[in-house]
């Protein structure tokens, strides 16, 4: 009997007269083979997406460290006003999380995506500009991490709001039971 391409490649189906392998059975409870982790990591959009999001953490990280280590070393503020700058990056997330997550819904996911992304491109942009212009300070870069911190925390939402889009139901493990 014939298997189609596309259930031969992703090992979905076994061949009737033969055991199924270790690595294809299925973990009990589940109802997907093992590989289908795998596969997942195969579907290009997941990847894309999983991909925004390692670099949307990153620079999120990176981010708030440069803007606290900018602080102390090139406009000479102390632990406070470093400590001032890591809890501005961090709190727009805290507060507007239940918001982001209205806006999330109600707009078109990937026009958001580009346009936080944007935005946030320019918001640390601004940075290097105003210190290329010799106007740079402590308000500024408060200003930054507020901005930076709320546009991340969006774009967060957001990414995660698409992953429904990207990969069915049927593709996904099921949730455990609590």
């Amino acid at each position: 009997m014939a298997r189609p391409l596309h259930r031969h490649l992703n090992g979905m189906e076994q061949q009737p007269d033969s055991p199924p392998s270790p690595a294809r059975t299925r973990p009990p409870g589940t109802g997907q083979p093992r590989r289908a982790g795998r596969a997942l990591l195969r579907h290009r959009p997941f990847a894309l997406l999983c991909g925004e999001q390692i670099a949307s953490s990153v620079g999120r990280q990176v981010t708030t460290l440069a803007l606290a280590l900018l602080a102390v070393t090139r406009l000479g503020a102390g632990p406070f006003g470093a400590s001032a700058l890591m809890a501005l990056s961090y709190l727009p997330g805290a507060l507007l999380s239940p918001f982001a997550g209205v806006l999330v819904d109600r707009a078109r996911l990937r026009g958001l995506t580009v346009l936080l992304t944007v935005l946030q491109v320019l918001v640390v942009g601004s940075v290097p500009v105003a210190d290329a212009l010799g106007r740079l300070g402590l308000p500024q870069l408060y200003l930054v991490a507020t901005a930076s911190g709320a546009l991340t925390s969006m774009l967060a939402v957001a990414l995660q709001a698409a992953l429904p889009r990207v990969v069915r139901p049927e593709r996904c493990s099921p949730p455990t039971p609590r």
